[in-house]
């Protein structure tokens, strides 16, 4: 999108600001100037109408010549009269707009001890986004309404949220391989970066980069404030493909065998495979201690599949927590479009090692799953913002698939912490 300042929204300083003036940079289609702050209702209308068209930026305490639609002077405003400007823009648009669409701030100081607040709006893929229960656009120096029988301006904002979620759900189609033969359960799980720049990773095919992603994937990570306990899942095998480079974890693995892989895309989408480990009593006896009050509800069962919970929920927050701390290395503030597809789930059970979750199959039996396959969410997509994403919500969502319900999260949940507390003493 066009960019007067041509840095990027963080870097914006006064002198910045001072070449909108000296270079009479006009209002119009991408530009809007507010000399104090308008009623909220305004606001929203022109950050909507920038976002249904091709973005723009938004900047309160510029005064505009009217007679030339063009900058006249850097006002800016005084903090004890607009508290937390940043704040008030924000929920402006999350008040006023639907769906809110993707926007950035800069509150920049000016002298005399007074600020000018530059709002940098882009052009959104969810439209039309709706202000106060009308669709504006920006046409020229104005935000219009849009006609309601003007019906080509529609269908071109409809147009434009059909092809994203097509591209989405390409993205989501397209995974790896897998030969008729492969029974282990596994997780897809894909992360789609909503980033209207759409390049996250500028340097993406540079050596410096390659050696960074592998460092990155390849050494640990704090997963708690609470424990000093970092952890990493290593990929051994690291090489490029496609606009993406895929990491494997191989080792002594059978290196024709699809197993732990990841996919990084340099607009910051992921791909992940995770296969689950699989238990039987015996094996997971050996595991633990003692679990010989699981024993007897398993014995009766034959060719159960079992999944330790907190085992592959500590495995999977870790590759998430790594790869959130290089998207933050670069950045990245953009909603996340996120699903998990887990396959080759029946006959699935999971384990916990806690006295509630037995207390819990001891009354309703072992939760054995009977579907093959399980998507979350069912149809379409879940969505969150980047400030939003926590590694270990998105990792016990796994719980949901394997049949537990979610009335137990506070089980699942200290039964994990006896995990946590297990490693971080090791």
């Amino acid at each position: 999108m066009y960019n007067p300042f041509n840095k990027n929204i963080s870097e914006i300083e006064y002198e910045d600001l001072k070449k909108l003036t000296e270079n009479d940079v006009s209002e119009g289609w991408v530009m809007e100037y507010k000399g104090s702050f308008p009623k909220n209702k305004k606001i929203a209308n022109s950050i909507a109408s920038f976002a249904n068209s091709l973005g723009g930026w938004y900047i309160i305490g510029i005064e505009e010549n009217e007679n030339e639609s063009k900058p006249s002077e850097i006002i800016g405003f005084d903090l004890e009269d607009n508290k937390k400007p940043t704040d008030k823009i924000t929920n402006i648009i999350k008040d006023n707009i639907d769906p809110i669409p993707y926007f950035e701030t800069k509150l920049v100081e000016i002298p005399k001890n007074k600020f000018v607040l530059v709002v940098q709006v882009f052009e959104g893929h969810d439209a039309p986004y709706i202000s106060n229960g009308s669709i504006y656009l920006r046409i020229g120096e104005t935000s219009k309404l849009l006609a309601i029988d003007n019906r080509y301006q529609f269908d071109k904002l409809i147009d434009k949220k059909q092809s994203f979620q097509k591209n989405i759900n390409s993205f989501m189609d397209n995974t790896f391989f897998f030969d008729e033969y492969y029974t282990q359960p596994y997780l897809e799980f894909y992360v789609y970066l909503n980033n209207p720049e759409e390049v996250l990773f500028e340097d993406f095919y540079s050596e410096e980069f390659f050696e960074n992603l592998k460092e990155n994937f390849n050494s640990n990570v704090k997963l708690t404030d609470e424990l000093e306990l970092s952890a990493s899942i290593n990929f051994d095998n690291v090489y490029g493909s496609v606009d993406s480079y895929i990491l494997r974890h191989v080792y002594d693995n059978d290196p024709m065998q699809t197993g732990l892989t990841l996919e990084l895309f340099k607009e910051g989408h992921l791909k992940l495979i995770f296969p689950f480990n699989v238990y039987d009593n015996l094996s997971l006896n050996r595991e633990y201690e003692s679990l010989i009050y699981y024993d007897s509800f398993v014995s009766e069962y034959g060719d159960l599949k079992i999944i330790d919970l907190a085992e592959s929920i500590f495995a999977f927050q870790t590759i998430l927590t790594q790869y959130k701390r290089l998207l933050e290395k670069f950045n990245c503030n953009h909603e996340l479009i996120f699903k998990y597809k887990f396959n080759n789930f029946d006959s699935i059970t999971p384990f916990m090692n806690s006295d509630e979750y037995m207390g819990f199959i001891n009354e309703n039996k072992l939760p054995i799953n009977l579907k093959t396959s399980i998507n979350i969410p069912n149809r379409g997509y879940s969505k969150c913002q980047f400030k939003d994403f926590n590694p270990l919500t998105f990792a016990i969502k796994i719980i949901e698939a394997t049949g537990l319900p979610r009335h137990l999260i506070d089980v699942i949940s200290e039964g994990y912490a006896t995990y946590i507390n297990i490693r971080s003493n090791k």
